[in-house]
């Protein structure tokens, strides 16, 4: 299975080329090269050709990082050759990729998994089969799967109120396979996603990736 990225803005390549005389863009393109290129039955080809065995991978690490309100996060797929960065939120086909890579994983290695916040604190070790994820920031919850550990979030979350004029919806494109949060006056009106703009959006009730009915919020 081919893992395609979306790319950096081309504004954004120019602006720190001319900022750093390119030392940061061959960083980035050094960190690149060790990105998953393709998920294979014998494990995850690089983008510099090496080839990670599943059996190699000992433990899969969800990180995330929040800098100034802008939160990102990556699976590290710990190896003996060292940590894997997957930065998941970057790809295109994201949903259908983490779930390829999933059934793939020894069991040790998903039943290993911690996650981890890298700014501005590092938050408790936990296992997601055994506990949901920590609480974000206030008015911030994170949707979680209990079987497969998918994750999505933090996100900002209102506190329900029926009576007000407007309501936070959930929802989940099955054409980008992007979930999102959506504040609408009319509950009942057709919304389309916010990535594709198709209609093709469902309430997001259940795991994108396995479908189980086993989430929740935290």
């Amino acid at each position: 299975m081919e893992i395609r990225y979306h790319k950096m803005p081309i504004f954004l390549v120019l602006f720190l080329a001319l900022c750093t005389f390119g030392i940061v863009n061959l960083i980035i393109y050094l960190k690149m090269k060790r990105w998953p290129q393709q998920a294979l039955d014998e494990g995850l080809k690089l983008r510099n050709g090496t080839l990670i065995r599943w059996q190699d991978i000992t433990r899969v690490v969800h990180v995330v990082t929040s800098v100034e309100g802008t939160t990102a996060a990556r699976y590290d797929f710990e190896t003996q050759h060292g940590t894997i960065a997957f930065p998941f939120q970057r790809v295109v086909n994201s949903a259908e990729v983490i779930a390829y890579i999933w059934q793939r994983l020894p069991a040790p290695a998903k039943g290993e998994q911690r996650e981890s916040a890298v700014e501005p604190a590092a938050a408790p070790v936990s296992s997601p089969s055994q506990a949901p994820p920590s609480p974000g920031s206030p008015g911030t919850q994170t949707f979680y799967c209990r079987d497969c550990a998918y994750r999505w979030g933090p996100v900002g979350v209102q506190p329900f109120n029926p009576d007000a004029v407007e309501h936070q919806l959930f929802l989940y494109c099955e054409v980008c396979r992007e979930p999102q949060a959506v504040v609408t006056a009319q509950r009942t009106e057709e919304l389309a996603c916010l990535h594709c703009e198709q209609v093709a959006i469902k309430p997001l009730s259940d795991c994108p990736l396995c479908e189980s009915v086993d989430v929740g919020w935290a």
